[in-house]
């Protein structure tokens, strides 16, 4: 059986014995993750979504498409996607407004060898994940950030 899971969560910053926010060894923010059911989040908070895909079938999963929801109260960050190769991972996400919710469009192009982000984010209402393989036996996590308006 092939089967997918979706969990949300509040990053609360990872405090140093000094008081300022601790960092990991290239010198990015450490965050804890809380289960968005045990979190307060008001304007401005960031929310992360982890999409769980599991092959539990005899064969190899093949052209995956993912989808899932974003809420008119949520503005999707595109540059937070990752998972399996992130960057192909980016390069094949789609985007849906309300107007058009079956017509999905690339979320970035190729521009003169360069991805440039073609999605408006104000009117984003839904996204498409693609994964192009997945082995038996095999997991996929792709995780993704919004924030509260």
């Amino acid at each position: 059986m092939l089967s997918v899971a979706m969990a949300g969560f509040t990053l609360l910053p990872v405090m140093a014995d000094d008081g300022t926010q601790a960092r990991d060894e290239a010198g990015q923010p450490l965050f804890q993750r809380r289960p968005l059911a045990d979190s307060v989040v008001t304007p401005g908070d960031a929310i992360l979504y982890v999409i769980r895909v599991e092959n539990s079938t005899a064969a190899p999963a093949n052209n995956l498409q993912i989808g899932a929801q974003v809420a008119p109260e949520l503005l999707f960050d595109p540059y937070s996607v990752a998972g399996p190769d992130a960057q192909a991972l980016r390069m094949a996400l789609e985007w849906a407004d309300a107007e058009t919710p079956d017509q999905f469009r690339p979320v970035f192009v190729l521009v003169d060898g360069q991805p440039q982000m073609q999605a408006d984010l104000a009117t984003l209402r839904a996204l498409r994940f693609h994964l192009p393989f997945l082995p038996v036996g095999g997991m996929a996590e792709i995780e993704y950030t919004v924030t509260l308006r």
